[in-house]
């Protein structure tokens, strides 16, 4: 009777755990995977994606974007990230020149420790990277619970030395 019981049981406990983890999983999945599906297609298309950038940016301005004429960005997310590479680590070889730069939720700092922009600036703990003179001052927006978008003044120095200004959101 006991096993019965036992056998019982676990089968209604199994199936609503069941049940439960499947909901969970259909809820952030999608999430998840169009997230991941956005980095993997970023770094495996860099120099069409940044051409986008590129192209936007001839469309609505015109000769801007350059040593003599750099402009201001707002970027989001991966968005910071494809920003922040055309600036630093062009795939096209012709870098973004920014006065200023503004990154929210964006994840810069993390994907350098984990790729490199640049073979010749390579970040150690203690040893931030020094920018090149593309960016000229950077605003970071970061939420201290977002795993991924970390403070970049940790990891990088604007080319005159300071770090960029770190603005914490909190929820």
């Amino acid at each position: 009777v006991i096993f019965g019981i036992d056998r019982l049981v676990g089968k209604l406990v199994e199936g609503r755990l069941g049940v439960l983890n499947q909901g969970l999983r259909a809820s952030l999945m999608t999430g998840v995977a169009a997230t991941l599906g956005d980095v993997v297609a970023y770094h495996s298309n860099k120099a069409e994606i940044q051409q986008r950038l590129w192209d936007a940016i001839n469309q609505h301005a015109p000769g801007y974007g350059t040593r003599a004429k750099p402009i201001d960005v707002i970027a989001h997310s991966l968005g910071g990230v494809v920003s922040f590479d055309a600036m630093v680590a062009p795939a096209n070889g012709i870098p973004l020149y920014v006065d200023s730069f503004v990154s929210f939720g964006s994840q810069p700092a993390f994907f350098e420790i984990i790729d490199p922009r640049r073979s010749s600036a390579t970040y150690s703990t203690g040893n931030p990277i020094r920018l090149p003179e593309t960016i000229k001052k950077w605003f970071n927006l970061w939420d201290v619970v977002d795993i991924i978008a970390l403070n970049v003044g940790t990891v990088f120095r604007l080319r005159e030395g300071s770090q960029p200004e770190e603005i914490t959101v909190e929820d």
